[in-house]
């Protein structure tokens, strides 16, 4: 039984990202940080905006009940946009990602009020830490379009990645706005998210705020309401990883290569060799 539950303080929590960027307290700073990932201008994004789709799963009565199609889904005249955060990555979440932005535009066919070529865009931006697959090698920043016999399937279907575990240790300058936020995002805890949010209005603003939500008394009873069903949720990953970890050291035993054991495991060679340094 989990008789005190610590309220994750990092942003690269997906569930604290989740609830934090979806509040309604927090539209501008939502509305900032999309136009910073793509480029939008903010007036574009407040001139179009329609709503914000997300379910707080502090408020379920069970963590995997779901009735939107996405997790949180920003509705844009004729964009849509699915934000996700992952503090665990590995191809079961990009499956889980890709199956999102594809619900979302088929939710679009169901209404039978536009001709399909016409759809709205749908993107998904996904925020990646702990990355255990291999898609992205090693780049801090992917986009993903769904193609059809070598072509894009019109401009509609888009995903987009930002790794976190890349970006923590690149340096920017006060102009890169996307890196300054990204970074934010990753950062461990209120003090390194206050360095970094240095000269920015809106930063220092959403730090206060994630600081007074994460001690106020009512936060705390929510998260402590789902500890041992979270916990478990995590657990199940860690399991999976304890096993992969289990297959390399008997494969390392067995003398197979570090690329062999790459292609069966999908662990990284940085992993492999950090397994290797523990057997010793």
């Amino acid at each position: 039984m989990i008789t005190e539950t610590l309220v994750p303080t990092s942003l690269a929590n997906d569930l604290l990202f989740k609830e934090v960027l979806s509040h309604p307290d927090n539209r501008d700073k939502l509305i900032y940080f999309l136009s910073v990932l793509m480029d939008l201008s903010e007036d574009y994004l407040k001139n179009n905006f329609k709503k914000v789709l997300y379910e707080s799963i502090l408020l379920k009565t069970k963590v995997k009940d779901k009735a939107y199609r996405g997790d949180v889904v920003i509705e844009l005249n004729n964009l849509k946009i699915n934000l996700e955060c992952y503090s665990i990555f590995d191809k079961a979440s990009f499956i889980k990602s890709l199956s999102y932005v594809l619900r979302i535009y088929s939710t679009g066919m169901e209404r039978g009020d536009k001709e399909y070529s016409k759809m709205d865009k749908v993107i998904g931006i996904n925020i990646i830490d702990n990355v255990n697959y291999d898609f992205m090698e090693e780049k801090d920043y992917s986009k993903v379009k769904l193609v059809y016999e070598k072509k894009t399937i019109t401009n509609t279907i888009e995903l987009e990645f930002y790794r976190l575990d890349k970006i923590r240790n690149k340096t920017y300058n006060e102009s890169d706005k996307k890196m300054q936020w990204l970074k934010f995002i990753g950062a461990k805890d209120y003090e390194e998210r206050k360095t970094i949010a240095k000269g920015d209005e809106r930063l220092m603003e959403l730090n206060e705020w994630v600081e007074a939500y994460i001690n106020d008394e009512h936060t705390k009873e929510v998260y402590g309401k789902w500890a041992e069903e979270i916990a478990l949720n995590k657990g199940i990953r860690v399991g999976i990883k304890d096993t992969t970890n289990s297959i390399a050291r008997e494969m390392i035993r067995n003398s197979y290569s570090n690329e062999e054991i790459q292609k069966i495991t999908k662990l990284s060679i940085k992993e492999i060799n950090e397994l290797k340094e523990e057997m010793k």
